[in-house]
């Protein structure tokens, strides 16, 4: 099982370079699709949506533009990736 861990967190860049993290994998596997990096890609790309394996946590701080921004987030990451996540504020 390559599963040998309890948790692994992950303190992510900025919405935008999040974003770009979460569309890589599977942008790689669409562009090559075939040999060991389009395979490593896809599985990647698969663990990174699959929500029994990966879960996401959005935390923010109590001020305007941060909240803002992160429900703008929260909105787009549901939209284009179906991943639902726990917004904690700071």
């Amino acid at each position: 099982n390559i599963f040998d861990w309890d948790e692994i967190v992950f303190d992510a860049h900025a919405t935008g370079h999040c974003l770009s993290f979460l569309r890589a994998p599977k942008a790689l596997y669409e562009t090559i699709g075939i040999g060991p990096l389009g395979q490593n890609a896809k599985e990647i790309s698969e663990i990174l949506l699959n929500s029994d394996i990966t879960k996401y946590y959005l935390v923010t701080i109590p001020e305007e533009l941060p909240t803002v921004e992160s429900l703008e987030f929260y909105k787009q990451i549901k939209t284009e990736f179906g991943l639902d996540m726990n917004i904690i504020m700071n």
